[in-house]
This record gives C-alpha cells, structure tokens and sequence, in this order.
C-alpha cells in the first residue's frame, strides 16, 4: 500500500518551501551584506583619525538649528530619511576650518547625491557675525550654514573634542562617530559612503 498525500499537503508544501528558500536567501545576504561592511570599514580606517562605531541603537535627538536662511530648523527634518554626515565645528578650531573645504567637494560628489552633508558651527551666539564670515571666505554655505545658536546639539551629542562627525543612518540612527579632521573628498571615503548610502 502506497501513501498518496492529499491535495491539501500538496497546497503546503510549494509555499512553505518558498518561504524556507526566502528565509535563506535572506539570512545570506544579510552575512554578505556585513561582511562587506566588515571590507568597506577597514578599507577607510586609515583616512580617519578616530572612528568609533556604534553597535547599540542611538538615535540622533530633535535638535533645532538655525539653517542657511537664518531660521531655526530641526536637524532630523533636514535629513528627510536620507543618509547624512553631519559635523560638529567652530571658528577658533583650525582642523575645523581646513575641513570645511573638504565637505563643500564631497558633498558635491556625483555618487552621493542622496547624501545630506550638514557641519553645525557651535561658536557662541555673539561670534555669529564671525561665523558668517568663514562661510563667506571659504565658500561653504551649502553644508556649514548652520549654527547651534542655543548649544543644544553640544549637550545633546557626545562632542567632547573638534571636529567631530556623526554619519547617521536614514532612520536616525548614529552609525559611526569620526574625531579629527578628515580628507572628506578622498575617493576611498566617497566609496565607503556611497556604499552605506546604498545598504542603508
């Protein structure tokens, strides 16, 4: 006597082995995924000073600005869901200045145009004169006209030494946390952002 599975198992079978098959699919790719990660890291270690990359979910907090038009803005409305490097600078911080430059041209580059690219200077208010006039000079106004002119990202955010840089995920969350001034348009940090910009 032969065993025959009924037309119901028969209904069973093919959509649950679909989703075995999906299930795995999915567990492979999320291995590759971080195991280019793991690649991608290490390959842009040596163009950073420090990085320090978090592991726990912490997200950036509300955090009002004043924006390139002068009014306040939230810093999370302005990143809308996209993948943002946002860095941390002031007047008197010579690496700060020099890096200004940096971010104006990698800001600008062709594959990272989903890239937000925010630098909040955190000179006191009375230096905003002060401010706008290194904007000015360095011809940086797109992605350094923001001035934490109530000190609230500073007590908000670890910022303990400048420059300091947050890359930050489309959904808030702080991926990695960079000090010291960085070749921001060296290809190999355009590659590494461009590659989160398209796993994230």
């Amino acid at each position: 006597m032969s065993f025959s599975p009924d037309r119901y198992t028969n209904k069973l079978v093919v959509p649950i082995g679909i989703i075995f098959v999906l299930i795995i699919a999915g567990v492979a790719m999320t291995v590759n995924s971080q195991n280019l990660l793991k690649k991608q890291e290490s390959a842009v270690a040596p163009y950073f000073s420090t990085v320090k990359k978090y592991t726990k979910d912490i997200r950036i907090p509300r955090i009002e600005v004043l924006g390139p038009k002068g009014e306040p803005v939230d810093i999370s409305d302005e990143q809308r869901g996209r993948l943002m490097v946002l860095n941390v600078w002031a007047t008197w911080c010579a690496p700060c200045v020099r890096e200004l430059g940096e971010l104006e041209r990698m800001s600008r580059a062709r594959r990272l145009q989903g890239v937000k690219v925010i630098a909040v200077s955190i000179d006191l208010p009375k230096n905003l004169e002060k401010v706008l006039n290194f904007i000015q000079k360095y011809n940086v106004a797109d992605v350094a006209g923001y001035h934490d002119y109530k000190g609230g990202l500073q007590s908000l955010l670890p910022v303990k030494n400048l420059p300091v840089t947050f890359i930050v995920a489309p959904n808030g969350a702080i991926l990695y946390e960079i000090t010291g001034d960085a070749r921001w348009s060296h290809p190999g940090i355009i590659e590494f952002l461009s590659f989160l910009d398209n796993l994230y």
